[in-house]
């Protein structure tokens, strides 16, 4: 079988679609399938040198565009990544569902996967333009979700809102939760320590981690800033790792907290790193920082990389924060595609309630 993803950002861009894309891919086509990318921005050359092998292609936004890179494929599904502000800047991605209506009238055959990592924004959200643009929004990814054969949100928030402000049958729609864009690692408990004595930490010490991009960092060090130097000072932390960064100049921020108590000699900004190394540091970790609100973690990337290493999870809440304890189960890519796989062949069969 041949699947389709068209994703907003094709991998070597640093985007979590585009590694959702990549290592689901990925896990497809160790399952017997022929996966093909075809990204909204981004240069195939580099979506090669990034690790993807095989067909990639960029869509010029127009309906003609997208049928040409189905027709190259030969696809049987077309998967789409969805996320409004990906395709469109207003977070209304109308020439997306228009290009959609398209390819089913131009390809009867053709079954349509939808992957919802984002909807419509309320309009607290949106400002002076909230309630208009939220319409809006909600009436375009309404059109969207419901010309999917299968609806696969991230998250309950979002499956709740395909099922009730969208209106899609329960039978069309499965939850499928995302899993970490790090590669899993299982250190015995020397490696592990070798590992903090590689960052200067001890073996006893309580470390707690903050990781993804610059502006997730310092958003995890500064919504749990007051509660993460109570820690430090009354003992309950130790250290504080922070790793991760689209480059490895640093921005302003850093110094300024760097040189703070109690932050002083406790915090480590250790930037970018390969994503095994990346691994290797979450695994020596004891707490992970999710900034994002509890209703919404689980579509984070970075909160399912905490959670693959093991990890306590402090998720941001009103008020406060919640302890989550460490998953025995986390999600994984090849677990993923295994349900995957019986989703959409069971819808190629014409039975959406398997």
């Amino acid at each position: 079988m041949r699947v389709a993803f068209l994703t907003p950002n094709l991998p070597g861009l640093v985007c979590g679609l585009a590694d959702h894309s990549r290592l689901l891919g990925e896990a497809l086509v160790r399952k017997g399938y022929d996966v093909g990318l075809i990204g909204r921005h981004g240069d195939p050359v580099a979506a090669r040198s990034a690790g993807w092998s095989g067909y990639a292609a960029i869509w010029d936004g127009t309906p003609s565009g997208l049928g040409r890179s189905l027709e190259r494929m030969s696809a049987d599904w077309l998967w789409v990544q969805l996320s409004g502000y990906g395709y469109s800047r207003w977070g209304a991605p109308w020439r997306l569902a228009c290009a959609l209506k398209a390819a089913r009238h131009r390809h009867p055959a053709l079954l349509l996967a939808i992957c919802v990592h984002e909807t419509h924004c309320e309009p607290h959200q949106l400002g002076r333009k909230g309630q208009v643009l939220s319409t809006w929004q909600r009436f375009t990814i309404a059109c969207i979700v419901r010309l999917g054969d299968l609806v696969l949100p991230t998250i309950p928030l979002w499956e709740q809102r395909c099922l009730k402000d969208y209106g899609v049958h329960p039978s069309r729609v499965q939850l499928l939760p995302i899993a970490a864009n790090v590669p899993p690692v299982r250190p015995t408990a020397d490696q592990r320590n070798l590992w903090r004595k590689e960052l200067g930490i001890g073996p006893s010490d309580r470390v707690a981690v903050a990781f993804g991009r610059w502006t997730s960092q310092k958003l995890a060090l500064e919504r749990f800033g007051p509660t993460i130097c109570t820690a430090l000072v009354q003992g309950g932390l130790n250290h504080v790792v922070a790793v991760g960064g689209e480059s490895p100049s640093r921005p302003p921020w850093v110094g300024s907290m760097l040189a703070k108590p109690p932050w002083v000699g406790r915090l480590h900004i250790l930037g970018p790193q390969p994503a095994r190394r990346a691994a290797e540091i979450l695994a020596a970790g004891d707490v992970g920082l999710v900034p994002s609100p509890w209703e919404v973690w689980g579509k984070s990337g970075v909160a399912r990389a905490f959670e693959q290493a093991g990890l306590t999870l402090w998720i941001l809440d009103t008020p406060g924060y919640r302890v989550v304890p460490p998953n025995p189960h986390p999600p994984t890519w090849d677990g993923l595609a295994e349900t995957v796989v019986r989703r959409l062949e069971a819808n190629a069969r014409g039975d959406r309630c398997a």
